[in-house]
């Protein structure tokens, strides 16, 4: 038999379908890639303009950005859209709690490296405010998703 998240557990699952679908349908890209720019200040146009230009002299590179960019937003669409699915199918639940805690906590991490909290920041990376915002959020649904996982005891040892 399959543990099941069930009752009071299930409260981390609407949060992180909401948090999984928003970031991929809104703010991660995933239609257009320079969405995501607006988050650090860079509008819209200014965005495609410069990888217009850049295109020309380099296509595969931009090509590799906008790719990278709209599979991120894809990838977090798909956590929220079966996050969304384990609220109507508990089989799900666990499975789905586990793929957001974890894909929120690497999130966390990479926007904490990129602030110099996980030693020094990589050379391509800048301080900006909202890596501090991604990082609350991404850790508050990694922490949710956790409690409720630990809460419903799905990964309770078992004796022989």
């Amino acid at each position: 038999e399959i543990p099941r998240v069930t009752g009071v557990q299930t409260c981390a699952l609407p949060i992180c379908a909401f948090y999984g679908i928003f970031v991929g349908f809104v703010a991660g890209g995933t239609f257009e890639p320079c969405t995501i720019a607006g988050a650090f200040d860079v509008e819209l146009d200014k965005c495609q303009s410069v990888l217009t230009t850049l295109q020309k002299k380099e296509p595969n590179l931009v090509h590799t950005f906008t790719l990278t960019t709209r599979l991120e937003g894809f990838l977090w669409m798909s956590m929220g859209i079966t996050s969304g699915l384990a609220l109507l199918y508990a089989p799900l639940r666990p499975g789905a709690l586990l793929a957001m805690a974890l894909g929120c906590l690497l999130a966390a991490g990479t926007h904490m490296q990129h602030e110099g909290m996980l030693g020094e920041a990589p050379w391509h990376a800048m301080t900006h405010p909202f890596n501090s915002t991604l990082i609350g959020f991404d850790l508050l649904a990694a922490a949710m998703a956790i409690y409720c996982l630990h809460s419903s005891k799905v990964f309770k040892s078992k004796s022989a």
